[in-house]
């Protein structure tokens, strides 16, 4: 009955996937800051403002409208829209050298202006704000009594800058959509008047493309049929499906979309993890044996190999490794105690390095003993034991 139900998913899936590149299109809009061109998304921490609403407000307007950043060191005041100009957003920050103060013995960010990095801000005549310099510890009579107890004339703040975020603007502009392609679909490349090719790895997750940028590939989406494309080494995929930028036969296709192990990974939030997820758990399927049991399972140590053998070879090699990394710190360590001029500290430098180099000497016989003990004469472990 298995065998039945399997034939009967392969020829649904066969009947209802779309066909090749004359598919629809898969791409993702997922961001709208292009990292590599030094845009980047405006975050909670760049908004110096004591009034949580406002800046929860900046936020949402900063989202809305895709502002993005080219300086992620600068202060930004609020972000709001010019009276009467709705489908406009202003960004008001303080330019570079200057920062918003931290108005010490008020307990919150100024409203009323800007002073060099490092100095505090006061609250003066009419609200506004006066800089002082950071060793301030109070101020008495309209002067800045500094922790050395002398007093210097406080410097008034200059205004905040005023930027209208565009397509141009400078250092906040308006992002443009960017697109990933799944990690289960197939990234294909698409040169004109040449053959179009399945590429070996999908980075799009890494690497967004703009919209100009896709129009240079294909993205099929899972299980649509790869005809008019080949692989990397020229051959013809015509009778392949797309899953997981693999191009993989019916029953794999049919295997893979009943495997819940691989969907889980579509809750893991770091897109390298979850890649890295979705290729250990394409390790457990096989097209010739449908109910072989899983040998692979993610985890946080990464994919892990559970097969008996391979368990205990993967065990031993990092029980070994980090002995062997803890006698490489510990000579580290001695070293840097005997450049000290206490006797003392010197023999213990002394003692450290000697005794971690017999450890690691002994580790390394140990291997080899473990090795002709497990394989040659008990014959209880691998062949390939920490080979």
């Amino acid at each position: 009955m298995k065998i039945l139900g399997l034939i009967i998913g392969v020829f649904l899936l066969i009947a209802v996937f779309p066909q090749g590149v004359r598919a629809q299109q898969a791409w993702v809009e997922s961001d709208y800051c292009n990292n590599a061109t030094g845009e980047y998304k405006i975050t909670r921490d760049m908004i110096k403002n004591s009034d949580s609403g406002s800046v929860t407000a900046s936020m949402i307007e900063a989202e809305s409208f895709k502002i993005c950043t080219t300086d992620r060191s600068l202060h930004i005041q609020k972000i709001d829209d010019p009276v009467g100009w709705a489908n406009e957003r202003y960004v008001r920050y303080c330019p570079g050298g200057k920062a918003i103060p931290y108005l010490k013995f008020e307990g919150e960010y100024s409203g009323g202006g800007c002073c060099a990095i490092g100095e505090i801000g006061l609250l003066g005549y009419q609200n506004r704000t006066t800089c002082c310099p950071g060793n301030t510890v109070s101020d008495e009579g309209g002067k800045c009594i500094l922790d050395n107890n002398s007093s210097v004339n406080p410097v008034m703040s200059t205004p905040f800058t005023d930027v209208t975020a565009t397509a141009s603007s400078f250092p906040y502009k308006l992002g443009a959509p960017l697109f990933t392609c799944p990690s289960d679909a197939c990234l294909v490349d698409n040169p004109t008047f040449q053959r179009k090719t399945l590429l070996e790895d999908n980075n799009t997750n890494s690497y967004p493309l703009t919209q100009s940028q896709t129009l240079d590939y294909i993205c099929l989406p899972q299980g649509a049929s790869m005809v008019g494309v080949y692989g990397p080494d020229g051959e013809d995929l015509k009778d392949l499906f797309c899953s997981y930028q693999q191009a993989v036969d019916p029953v794999v296709l049919t295997l893979v979309s009943i495997n819940p192990d691989i969907s889980s990974c579509q809750e893991i939030d770091d897109l390298a993890e979850r890649q890295n997820c979705l290729e250990c758990f394409m390790k457990n399927i096989d097209p010739n044996n449908p109910n072989a049991p899983k040998a692979f399972v993610y985890s946080s140590i990464g994919c892990v190999d559970t097969r008996q053998n391979e368990f205990i070879t993967r065990l031993f090699q990092i029980g070994f490794g980090m002995l062997g990394g803890f006698g490489v710190l510990r000579i580290m360590w001695g070293s840097i105690l005997r450049q000290s001029t206490d006797p003392a500290k010197i023999q213990e430098g002394k003692d450290m390095i000697t005794s971690s180099i017999w450890a690691l000497i002994t580790l390394a016989v140990t291997i080899p003993l473990l090795r002709f003990l497990g394989i040659n004469l008990l014959q209880l472990l691998p062949i390939n034991f920490l080979g």
